[in-house]
């Protein structure tokens, strides 16, 4: 489900009630003002997030080289080659062995963005 259309459940669901035994829902068809409102704010929240600057501060990752990945003039490799890398605000350089190199965190430079949404 697109955000749109997830926002626009969120509206119906909200606004449905029962009168008596029915189930009374609102209008949620093209053109309706949920319809409307539903992708208004789904473009306000596209754009905020499109907008915004996203900082790397940790990156990890590690990956396996097969067998004849690396071909040199002497031939090419004959076992799997592991490489582990991680860059990160301490080591932003750096080339390592790290066993749990899966990770990697990215964050919203909320310094930067803070002007953006609207809102303190």
């Amino acid at each position: 489900m697109d955000l749109k259309h997830a926002i626009l459940k969120a509206f119906e669901n909200n606004l449905t009630y029962l009168e008596g035994q029915v189930e009374k829902k609102p209008p949620i068809e093209k053109g309706s003002k949920l319809d409307t409102l539903s992708e208004d704010l789904a473009k306000a929240i596209k754009d905020y997030i499109d907008s915004l600057t996203f900082r790397v501060n940790s990156l990890k990752g590690d990956t396996v080289l097969p067998i004849g990945a690396i071909v040199t003039n002497t031939g090419a490799n004959t076992f799997p080659v592991p490489i582990s890398i991680t860059v990160s605000l301490d080591n932003p350089t750096g080339i390592t062995d790290a066993s749990n190199s899966l990770q990697s965190v990215v964050k919203v430079d909320k310094n930067e963005n803070i002007d953006k949404s609207g809102v303190v």
